[in-house]
């Protein structure tokens, strides 16, 4: 079976923008993994600011959540400092969800640049 030499064509064509297309497209991809690199908060250094100052809620105010931080130093002694041993358990939820938001946020990007 024979190709005619135009069909040939259009498939090189296909093929030359299909190649385009995917170069693109893991460019997009590495940019965005890059990114989020970057904007991530990270477990293990929540956790280790967890252990060496935990009654001054460093982890909290590494994720950002500064309210949750002031409450904790001004109100965990009422709670024998239960509070703040406890809070890293909420804290790492909290840094989970902060994670898929900065994700969804820059696969949103890309999209929209795309």
């Amino acid at each position: 079976m024979k190709i005619h030499y135009h069909c040939s064509k259009s498939l090189e064509v296909a093929h030359v923008y299909y190649n385009h297309d995917v170069k693109e497209r893991l460019g997009q991809l590495a940019m965005a993994e890059s990114e989020f690199n970057k904007k991530k908060k990270d477990k293990l250094i929540a956790f280790l600011l967890w252990i060496f100052l935990c009654p001054f809620a460093a982890q909290r105010f590494y994720i950002g959540d500064i309210g949750r931080a002031i409450l904790i130093i001004f109100l965990g002694w009422l709670t024998f400092f239960i509070w703040p041993l406890l809070d890293i358990i909420f804290a790492i939820k909290k840094i989970d969800k902060l994670n898929e938001e900065i994700e969804l946020e820059i696969l949103q990007h890309v999209k929209s640049v795309a």
